[in-house]
């Protein structure tokens, strides 16, 4: 059995030279970036924005229950859209 050692003497495929015409201008980098930052920052929004209305809604329907193991299913809901909505926040930053 035999096996194949390849070395770095004579390397089947060279890195390309780096081409100036293929990079980015300083503005273009900056402009990139900040669409980056907008859209990351839309995204976290628009995931908080649906957990925020459920949560409102669940605080309404445990203040207007009378049932104490209605009030504790309903809170540890709103513990879990919490915790969902501290992991969007860690993940969008």
């Amino acid at each position: 059995m035999s096996v194949a050692i390849q070395t770095l003497d004579n390397p089947c495929h060279q890195p390309c030279p780096d081409m100036p015409f293929h990079s980015l201008t300083r503005e273009q980098k900056e402009r990139g970036l900040t669409f980056l930052q907008r859209t990351r920052n839309e995204l976290r929004d628009r995931q908080l924005a649906s957990l925020r209305k459920t949560r409102s809604q669940l605080l309404a329907q445990e203040k207007a229950s009378s049932s104490i193991t209605e009030q504790i299913r309903l809170s540890k809901q709103i513990r879990k859209i919490e915790l969902e909505a501290n992991s969007v926040k860690e993940r969008w930053s």
